[in-house]
């Protein structure tokens, strides 16, 4: 016998905008946690998985920091749910830095490159210019120690999302619970419209503060 799928309808209830948020944000906790693994299992020193080194380092600052701060979303976190570990908020704000400093800007002290000429020795007998040199010096990552403390404010974040997601789902169904039930079954069947196009990526985006 085929069982028939359950029907899922759009609410609009504030609660599922909150809930949507922390989804959100859970997910790119994950992006973040499989980056950093992804780097614990790498030998960071390899000049030639640079690219990728510095990509998924990149990635997971960027998924991590983004969960606390404003834009589209409707909820972020807050730097409260470290209270209880000391000097966790402190590591989490050099993180920040690290992302605000070094991967938001270019220009930044993590970030330098300088113009030299290369000159025949001193001691040589004959006294020129030969070429131009180039120092540069740039953060492509983290010490390991680094990681695995990125790794726990991760986990520390999820957990605590984990706890908010489950209480919005409570309320959202107490919410639904009280609706008319044939009410619920006119409702739109939830959907997700994939945009595309030039004019889909120009047009400005709600911001929540």
């Amino acid at each position: 016998m085929r069982t028939e799928e359950h029907l899922i309808v759009e609410i609009d209830y504030p609660d599922a905008k909150y809930l949507a948020a922390y989804h959100s944000i859970f997910r790119d906790l994950m992006v973040a946690e499989d980056a950093v693994d992804r780097l614990l299992s790498m030998d960071t020193n390899s000049e030639e998985n640079r690219c990728l080194i510095e990509s998924l380092y990149i990635s997971a600052l960027v998924s991590y920091i983004r969960g606390f701060t404003s834009g589209k979303r409707a909820a972020r976190l807050s730097t409260d749910i470290f209270s209880k570990l000391d000097g966790a908020e402190v590591v989490h704000n050099y993180f920040k830095d690290i992302r605000d400093k070094h991967i938001a800007h270019s220009v930044n002290p993590f970030e330098q490159v300088k113009v030299g000429v290369r000159l025949t020795p001193k001691t040589s007998n004959k006294k020129e210019v030969i070429s131009v040199g180039v120092l540069s010096l740039d953060r492509i990552c983290e010490c390991h120690e680094n990681l695995v403390t990125l790794k726990r404010l991760i986990g520390i974040a999820k957990e605590d999302l984990l706890h908010k997601i489950l209480r919005k789902e409570e309320q959202i169904l107490d919410q639904a619970r009280q609706e008319n039930i044939a009410d619920l079954y006119e409702k739109s069947v939830l959907e997700i419209v994939v945009p595309g196009g030039l004019e889909d990526a120009r047009s400005a985006r709600k911001t929540y503060t």
